[in-house]
């Protein structure tokens, strides 16, 4: 029995290194920096993608970073393309936030108003102490000197509920 499971445990383990070491870490070192390139190359993709698809993705402050064509990207050193992933990261998250911030104020901001509230049009009137008038709506007429139309525009009369002017 524990020839079975002392069996079965150098096959696990020797599937395992084959795995882990050659099919994802390449068997040598140039195979490795291969394999790395490939994967942040198709990182690199996906960034310009979502750029492409969005451009508000990043802030405008740093679109810079797109500036220079996909091709001309996918031939440059890996340190290289790790900066520019690691870049866009924090450009990406840093826009995240200031949309969730942004959201909060519009929601505090931007409230509907409900019908009971007044309207968003109030002054105080100049005759009596702290009691708030609402404007009412008078017509002026206006006659046109080149044409005789007589056309007629609403106005404002704020003193129009006081009896005096002082």
């Amino acid at each position: 029995m524990s020839s079975m499971v002392m069996a079965s445990l150098d096959f696990s383990l020797s599937l395992w290194k084959f795995r882990c070491n050659l099919m994802l870490h390449g068997r040598t070192q140039e195979e490795s920096n291969a394999l790395q390139l490939r994967e942040l190359a198709h990182k690199i993709t996906e960034a310009y993608a979502g750029f492409s698809h969005d451009l508000h993705i990043i802030h405008h402050r740093v679109h810079h970073l797109f500036d220079m064509p996909l091709h001309q990207w996918l031939h440059q050193d890996k340190d290289s393309l790790s900066c520019f992933l690691l870049t866009f990261k924090h450009a990406k998250d840093a826009q995240e936030i200031a949309k969730e911030k942004n959201a909060k104020v519009a929601k505090t901001y931007f409230h509907p108003q409900k019908l009971s509230d007044p309207p968003s049009i109030v002054s105080l009137s100049p005759c009596s102490s702290q009691v708030p008038t609402y404007p009412s709506l008078t017509t002026t007429t206006l006659t046109s000197e080149e044409d005789s139309d007589t056309q007629s525009f609403p106005s404002y009369d704020s003193y129009s509920s006081c009896s005096e002017v002082s």
